[in-house]
């Protein structure tokens, strides 16, 4: 599961502003379950982030400071990834695919 982290910039020191991947594994009820506990505080993959989140504490973000991550998106066939930003700046979609 990938989520976005939108970011909190009115505390103290900023936090969030990435984009996290949560493994899952297939049960044999064809369900899934997280791999990790559900109290765990390392059971996500960092994939895209603010380099220094701690700066990003202004409500007039850029995007050489933060990105505010807001919504991701599959392609149709599932092999590109769209994540979109509503940085107070300018708006911006990053498109990831896999190597």
């Amino acid at each position: 599961m990938y989520v976005t982290m939108h970011g909190s910039w009115n505390r103290q020191p900023a936090i969030g502003y990435k984009l996290i991947e949560i493994p899952f594994k297939k049960l044999d009820t064809g369900l899934y379950d997280p791999v990790a506990a559900a109290d765990s505080k390392t059971s996500w993959k960092d994939i895209m982030y603010a380099p220094n989140a701690g700066s990003c504490s202004s409500m007039s973000l850029t995007r050489s400071t933060c990105m505010r991550l807001a919504a991701v998106a599959w392609s149709p066939d599932y092999s590109t990834l769209f994540v979109s930003s509503d940085n107070d700046a300018e708006g911006e979609v990053w498109v990831l695919t896999k190597a």
